[in-house]
């Protein structure tokens, strides 16, 4: 299932944003850092499925496709963003870059979902399948235009 690796991640970021994001505990420990990378990688790449799973069809190295070098790209930003959020301190300024970085990464995950002037080269699914949307939910005295929209918006339920 992976696609990305520990290897990715250290030819993008330098050695020190590597050690911000995945040492934990200030060790130094190359094996210790490596691991709770690798915990972080597969935690994006398992939040990545789970956002792109219920559009797009089948998984990026479906039928031996090969991993558009973009998604890899923003795979390492939720991973280190990942690191850095499991620091108890996280949050503050200095963590803003991975916070603004995991944002645009989830921003193109979603412009692929919607085959929004991005769409996988690699795809051996195809390209993604539209989600039904509803817009103009409300009318400008916040009434609701229809119980499809008061459902969606989980004001009432619904029988699906």
């Amino acid at each position: 299932m992976s696609y990305t690796s520990l290897n990715d991640i250290k030819t993008r970021v330098s050695s020190d944003v590597y050690n911000r994001a995945f040492d934990r505990n200030a060790s130094g420990s190359d094996t210790e850092v490596d691991a709770f990378a690798q915990v972080c990688i597969n935690d994006a790449e398992s939040e990545i499925y789970m956002r792109i799973g219920a559009e797009l069809p089948g998984l990026f190295t479906d039928n031996g496709a090969t991993v558009d070098p973009a998604v890899v790209g923003h795979t390492v930003q939720v991973a280190l963003w990942n690191g850095v959020k499991s620091n108890p301190s996280a949050g503050g300024e200095q963590d803003a870059p991975f916070l603004r970085a995991y944002k645009l990464a989830m921003d193109f995950f979603d412009r692929l979902l919607r085959d929004d002037r991005n769409r996988l080269r690699t795809s051996s699914g195809g390209r993604a399948q539209p989600r039904g949307n509803l817009d103009n939910a409300q009318d400008l005295s916040g009434v609701y235009n229809s119980p499809y929209s008061r459902a969606a918006d989980r004001k009432d339920g619904s029988g699906f």
